[in-house]
């Protein structure tokens, strides 16, 4: 397999179904090899739209378990609106702000600056890292804070990153359309970056 996807998932073992953590169980390590998913054709050209939706996960997102019932429901909105990927959005003090997505994370860019949700309670992507990395590694500035829904909104561009996904172009959230609807420079830049970047770790 040239493309795949590689799901490694450690339990704490097989024991009796009970609430309390077993004792003496010995962890299952096992791996799942699939084809990579395919992405729309000629979405990371031109671009995709996202959906809100409430962040109603618990209080341990940044770890990654199986627990991703929310996350399901999520990916389901996406695909009944017809959209690319969900939005999670959790009310903070009258306020909404952008968590992540259901399998992804957000950043947007305000003159020449790029925003990302601060690690708080959300999980730490890979891709995520990695781009921090190469925007400020290009001397792009990277604030990581609490992002306001509208300041993405607002935003001059915006993108969202994983691993299928990579530096997907943020067209626009709900009704709302973001830097105009096309992808920005900033966008293009990493997008670039991360394709060098990919291709000196798979060598």
């Amino acid at each position: 397999m040239q493309d795949g996807e590689l799901y490694v998932e450690l339990t704490r073992g097989e024991a009796p179904r009970y609430h309390l953590f077993p004792s003496g169980t010995r962890p299952n390590l096992f791996m799942v090899l699939n084809p990579l998913r395919p992405i729309p054709e000629g979405a990371r050209e031109r671009g995709v739209r996202v959906c809100a939706y409430p962040d109603l996960r618990h209080g341990l997102c940044r770890w990654k378990t199986l627990n991703l019932l929310v996350n399901v429901l999520a990916k389901e909105e996406a695909k009944r609106t017809g959209t690319y990927e969900a939005c999670f959005i959790r009310e903070s003090g009258g306020r909404q702000f952008v968590s992540e997505g259901a399998s992804s994370s957000f950043f947007c860019a305000k003159a020449g600056k790029l925003v990302t949700p601060s690690l708080d309670n959300i999980l730490p992507g890979a891709t995520r890292a990695a781009v921090i990395e190469l925007a400020r590694a290009a001397g792009i500035e990277v604030e990581e804070r609490p992002l306001p829904l509208a300041e993405l909104e607002s935003a001059d561009e915006a993108f969202l990153v994983s691993t299928v996904s990579q530096v997907m172009p943020l067209l626009g959230i709900g009704s709302a359309s973001i830097g105009g609807g096309e992808p920005g420079p900033l966008t293009r830049r990493l997008q670039a970056a991360y394709g060098r970047y990919m291709e000196e770790h798979l060598e």
